[in-house]
């Protein structure tokens, strides 16, 4: 019971996270309203504001996300490729002083 809870928690929580992205990519942070992200997580406004407890919060935490599933995504070079490691640390590197650096600015200072 416990496990299924934990995998819907996190299935939800994943849910709202992706809907976030949509909203804040397509309407930037300070003209996104968590009512429309709720509305295309399909849940109640309730039930966004138990997992995230503001929007700044949630935004954070989609930044993150978004960071996270990035550097996920990035490949392993080819093996012929020297300093295979090193690369692939430079790029996750690169990716998460560009994250740390947006999340830095104020809000509402990024470009639309």
């Amino acid at each position: 019971m416990a496990k299924k809870k934990a995998q819907a928690d996190s299935t939800t929580e994943e849910k709202i996270k992706v809907a976030a992205r949509k909203v804040f990519t397509k309407k930037g942070y300070s003209a996104a309203r968590t009512r429309d992200i709720a509305e295309e997580a399909g849940i109640n406004l309730a039930l966004l504001n138990y997992y995230f407890r503001s929007k700044e919060q949630l935004y954070i935490e989609t930044v993150r996300y978004a960071y996270q599933s990035c550097a996920a995504s990035v490949p392993m070079p080819p093996p012929w490729v020297l300093n295979a490691d090193r690369t692939l640390a430079t790029v996750r590197t690169t990716l998460l002083v560009a994250v740390s650096t947006m999340m830095a600015m104020p809000w509402g200072a990024y470009p639309s």
